[in-house]
């Protein structure tokens, strides 16, 4: 705990925030200029909008002093060897490298599913993607709190178990209020669960920076894997005339349990 859990809900809820006015803006603005036949438009508009963003954020990146070291480091040439780690960390961080690529088996084909599966609108489907920010800027501090006096593990342990069945939930009804409930309960318990992770990979690495850089650049690429898992997937089972978009969902369903077995 130490404090962790109140910082990372406040810094979560915040970064919720911001995903949230980026997604019913875009959302809005797309549906308003297609209305209007120029959906060409819109993209290029949010996309622009998104490069400036970034830019910005790059920018003030830039501004923030480094932290004051109390015992500074000699410098060392260039290694890009595997950093150790101790035994805790190494177990965390299979374990959340594993839940990531499950997760992204399914997570790029949601929007398209519901876009070409489901027609919904723009607007609809902006709002239906909002809707776990929302929930997340609403709990998040109550997790922080949570984990202040929990520590992270147990609900690391808990919300992994519950965040496997969210794919599923996608399986059951094309209703817009049962993918609205579903999206509900993914912010709930995703939202418990990257704060518990956040906090839990400061405190086994004690803020190492070559240890988290390791972990992350490890992680991108099962992002990738995962990703790329779930397209193939996709596209094997609707070239048979089967429902890609649900078969990668099922498949990241399984694929989430397997870790939380080991956890």
């Amino acid at each position: 705990g130490g404090g962790h859990g109140w910082f990372f809900g406040l810094r979560g809820a915040a970064q919720a925030c911001g995903v949230l006015t980026a997604i019913l803006s875009g959302g809005a603005l797309l549906s308003f200029l297609t209305g209007r036949g120029r959906e060409a438009l819109g993209f290029v508009l949010i996309f622009g909008c998104a490069a400036m963003g970034r830019m910005l954020s790059a920018a003030l990146l830039a501004r923030l002093p480094d932290p004051v070291r109390i015992h500074p480091e000699r410098a060392r040439p260039l290694d890009l060897k595997p950093v150790r780690v101790s035994r805790k960390f190494r177990r965390l961080a299979i374990y959340l490298w594993s839940l990531h690529l499950a997760t992204h088996v399914s997570s790029p084909f949601f929007v398209p599913y519901m876009l070409r599966e489901l027609h919904f609108n723009y607007l609809l489907v902006g709002a239906l993607i909002a809707t776990p920010a929302i929930v997340k800027v609403a709990t998040l501090r109550m997790w922080g709190r949570l984990a202040d006096r929990l520590g992270p593990g147990p609900i690391l342990r808990t919300t992994g178990w519950l965040v496997a069945p969210v794919p599923a939930l996608w399986l059951v009804s094309q209703s817009p209020w049962w993918i609205l409930a579903a999206q509900v309960y993914s912010g709930l318990v995703w939202g418990a669960f990257e704060l518990a992770q956040a906090s839990s990979i400061l405190q086994t690495t004690r803020a190492r920076e070559r240890q988290v850089a390791w972990f992350n650049a490890v992680d991108g690429g099962a992002l990738i894997g995962g990703s790329l898992l779930g397209g193939a997937v996709a596209n094997l089972v609707s070239g048979q005339g089967g429902p890609g978009y649900l078969a990668a969902m099922g498949l990241s369903t399984l694929l989430r349990v397997l870790p939380a077995l080991g956890i």
